[in-house]
């Protein structure tokens, strides 16, 4: 799919590299972007920022490879060059408890 000049990808496991090159070898600051995914801040104290940069590497590796993919990436000029989120919000649990992005306007599939 071509958007404004981008070509946009589904981050699929052979694409992982692609990830990599957009958010760094140390997936900005350790997170991977597994944030979302704990149930809450205690969770992720425990957990994903406990944890250490290889392992959160490597869940979101996992989640990455069991699919559907979590998200875009887009390409300029073949190159990758940015990564956007896209899954169902009950995908990811520590939305339901955030204070700020808590909705009651949730549904089935969204």
């Amino acid at each position: 799919m071509i958007v404004e000049g981008y070509h946009v990808e589904p981050l699929t496991p052979d694409r992982f590299d692609d990830f990599v090159a957009v958010v760094g070898n140390s997936g900005i600051g350790g997170c991977w972007c597994m944030y979302w995914t704990c149930p809450s801040s205690v969770a992720w104290g425990e957990g994903c920022k406990g944890g250490s940069r290889a392992s959160n590497r490597q869940a979101f590796r996992d989640l990455v490879d069991a699919g559907p993919p979590p998200g875009l990436l887009a390409y300029d000029a073949g190159d990758p060059v940015a990564w956007c989120r896209v899954m169902p919000r009950t995908s990811l649990p520590g939305l339901a408890n955030s204070r700020y992005f808590k909705t009651d306007l949730d549904i089935d599939g969204v």
